[in-house]
């Protein structure tokens, strides 16, 4: 049988999430025969892809066992290497599937990449190290709410906050962060698309009951108004900064993002600009520069930082008056 026709038939089983009828999925594939669909079927669960049947014939792909098949080049390997490095530097707490999927992931590219390789299965051991005896409860959570994603069915989350007060909620999309993970989708208690921080879930609980994503849901889309994961209500605000001496040097070394427009001054400054919709997040991205970065616009932006400066010149003052106190 013909490697096409096997492909055609793993694709379409990878698109469906309820199971098809064997003549649906030959017709999908164009294939003459009905029985030539099944054979490929039989011979993909003799050789352990985990297909299964209900009790009429129809068949699906179980997703909970299903592994993938990667190949990759060096130059692909290394990029792959930099994203594992990013995750076991930004992963606080252990989690079983990172350990062994950086092992499986290292092992793989063995072949072709060895030293790459290596420094993968590497980073695993670096993962066990952050290994507590009893199993983190943020681990049971985010096994939850990936089914449930994968799958699309609501689940009930029990938040810190309302830990005796369930909502349901649909899971549109996972997105990572350092030392963080949030879950985007539809809250029924609120009506409108919300996001919950992984870490601040105390329990998820998972239904039978069938969600579709909403067509004017685009997870790019939405944050790509957002400095981190936080996208506003819709409106965008300019910011605008100003860096000097070394700041203004350092910051043309990265892309912060995709909205931004960087241009010198004629005093030897640069100025950023960005479109956001919501400045809190950025503000530990303006105090890291010191008072190398001046907040330009918006004011209520600039009136906030001015506070925070405010502030810590207090505290250092306080530490300062203190010590000379001591010293007397």
């Amino acid at each position: 049988m013909a490697r096409a026709d096997v492909e055609c038939i793993k694709n379409v089983l990878l698109r469906q999430r309820e199971f098809i009828a064997q003549k649906d999925l030959a017709d999908e594939c164009e294939l003459k025969h009905r029985s030539t669909a099944h054979r490929i079927l039989w011979q993909l669960k003799a050789g352990g892809y985990p297909i299964e049947f209900d009790e009429r014939g129809r068949v699906r792909v179980d997703r909970s066992k299903l592994l993938l098949d990667l190949q990759l080049d060096l130059d692909e390997a290394l990029e792959v290497y930099f994203a594992c490095r990013l995750l076991a530097r930004h992963s606080d707490q252990f989690n079983p599937h990172v350990s062994k999927a950086l092992v499986k992931l290292g092992s793989a590219m063995r072949g072709s990449a060895r030293g790459i390789g290596d420094l993968i299965v590497d980073l695993s051991a670096q993962q066990r190290g952050k290994h507590t005896h009893k199993r983190s409860a943020y681990v049971s959570v985010l096994e939850t709410l990936v089914r449930a994603w994968a799958d699309h069915t609501s689940v009930l989350l029990y938040t810190r906050k309302e830990p005796h007060t369930p909502r349901r909620f649909d899971p549109y999309f996972i997105e990572p962060a350092v030392f963080s993970n949030y879950v985007i989708g539809y809250d029924h208690r609120r009506d409108d698309i919300r996001t919950f921080k992984v870490q601040w879930l105390q329990k998820v609980s998972p239904t039978r009951d069938a969600f579709q994503v909403r067509a004017d849901f685009n997870p790019y889309e939405h944050l790509g108004n957002a400095w981190g994961i936080n996208w506003g209500k819709g409106k965008l605000e300019t910011v605008r900064l100003r860096f000097t001496g070394n700041a203004a040097e350092r910051v043309q070394d990265n892309v912060w993002h995709e909205s931004q427009e960087l241009k010198p001054l004629d005093d030897g400054a640069y100025e950023l600009t960005v479109q956001v919709g919501d400045t809190k997040e950025m503000i530990p991205f303006v105090r890291q520069w010191g008072h190398e970065c001046e907040v330009i616009e918006p004011e209520h932006f600039r009136k906030t930082i001015a506070e925070h400066a405010r502030r810590m010149a207090r505290l250092y003052d306080t530490i300062a008056t203190t010590n000379e106190i001591q010293k007397d």
